[in-house]
């Protein structure tokens, strides 16, 4: 008997059902190894398996020196400017890749993964915003309160400034909950989603919805009162980074959360060694603005573009277990049941809710191969698939 190649005693041990074979595909990892992995969504109760065999390729978790240009840039809106962060951007015949924080936070949370990412997809140009009312976006004119609605607006507003008629879109938190849904809304603007530890808006009860608008309502007002009276509370540099420790969504350690401060915050007034959070507190109730089920599943049936979702293994649970034990069906098959086409990729990665700003190489191997080389994989994957298929065919015969 010849001797089994490991791709193929790979093959024969992973061997996908039909209903988890569209999460399948191989990654390079980064201690010198591929790692092939079976992505099972929650409806099936099987755990993420991993496979791995030597090789004897570059071991990219090295931080590059040949990292390419990263500029601060400025887009006018009416209302102020969008700051953001471009990274590969003096090419503009690069593919654009738009990066979306989480609630709170602002482009710094790319600012240990792109250093990594950028070198291995030179094809691309990655503008990291900070979306209005965060970092060092303007805020809204007093008055105003933020909604996601607000963001898919603004989504527009920097495809307009740059001219760009498509793009791709690396998203993280509540900029997974905007991008899911712009996504979804707009199939021919969106060719490749990355999502991190969030997909959908949220979906909120009938109890919490009932619970939330007298709280909002109020609690609005209150933060106006503190803005018109600049009665915002100041802190020294060491107890402005406890706090954020201590009350950052997901889990922060104090290094993460000094790389969030290069934009979350300043001091004030200069020169006092004190320091204020830079985002408008008015931000507090944006990411509760939820939806439908119903709507989530309209808008995930229209998706047509390739969807890959990272869920943190110790992450926030922001998705109703309806919607949980659907959503890969409705993104990847049409109401009649019948495949899309489009590319969807559920995995989980070992880490908390913001793992690709405090362990970046977690998730360092699955956007490259998914913004990179994916369609190559599932291809070979899917004539594998073929093979086997014929073999349990001539078997049984």
């Amino acid at each position: 008997m010849s001797a089994t190649s490991p791709a193929r005693r790979l093959h024969m041990l992973l061997r996908p059902t039909a209903t988890s074979a569209s999460n399948f595909f191989l990654n390079k990892s980064f201690n010198g190894q591929f790692t092939a992995v079976v992505g099972l969504s929650s409806s099936h109760k099987v755990d993420q398996q991993y496979v791995s065999w030597t090789s004897t390729r570059r071991n990219y978790s090295t931080k590059r020196d040949d990292v390419v240009d990263v500029k601060e840039v400025i887009i006018p809106v009416p209302w102020g400017h969008i700051a953001a962060r471009h990274w590969n951007g003096s090419d503009p015949t690069r593919k654009p890749i738009l990066c979306l924080h989480g609630w709170k936070d602002n482009a710094a949370t790319f600012d240990t993964l792109f250093p990594l990412l950028v070198p291995e997809l030179p094809q691309y140009q990655f503008l990291a915003i900070d979306l209005p009312g965060h970092g060092k976006s303007s805020h809204f004119p007093p008055g105003m309160i933020y909604s996601v609605q607000d963001m898919w607006v603004a989504i527009r507003r920097i495809l307009k400034h740059f001219d760009w008629k498509r793009i791709s879109i690396i998203s993280h938190s509540m900029g997974s909950q905007i991008s899911f849904s712009y996504s979804g809304t707009h199939p021919e603007v969106v060719e490749k989603l990355v999502t991190i530890d969030a997909l959908s808006p949220l979906v909120l009860s009938r109890e919490e919805t009932i619970s939330m608008i007298p709280k909002l309502t109020s609690d609005i007002l209150k933060f106006e009162h503190k803005l018109a009276t600049g009665t915002r509370p100041s802190y020294s540099y060491d107890d402005i980074v406890a706090k954020l420790v201590k009350t950052h969504v997901g889990g922060l350690d104090a290094a993460s959360c000094k790389k969030l401060m290069t934009r979350g915050v300043e001091e004030h007034p200069p020169g006092s060694g004190m320091y204020q959070f830079t985002h408008d507190i008015r931000v507090h109730y944006m990411p509760v603005t939820g939806i439908s089920s119903r709507q989530v599943s309209f808008i995930a049936r229209n998706f047509k573009s390739d969807i890959l979702n990272i869920k943190a293994t110790e992450g926030v649970n922001y998705t109703r277990p309806y919607i949980k034990t659907r959503i890969e069906d409705w993104l990847a098959n049409g109401e009649d049941g019948k495949p899309k086409g489009n590319l969807v990729r559920f995995v989980d990665v070992e880490g908390n809710h913001h793992l690709h700003l405090i362990n970046p190489v977690s998730v360092l191997p699955y956007i490259v191969r998914f913004l990179d080389h994916e369609k190559h994989h599932v291809q070979n994957h899917l004539h594998q698939k073929k093979l086997r298929a014929a073999h349990d065919k001539n078997f049984k015969n």
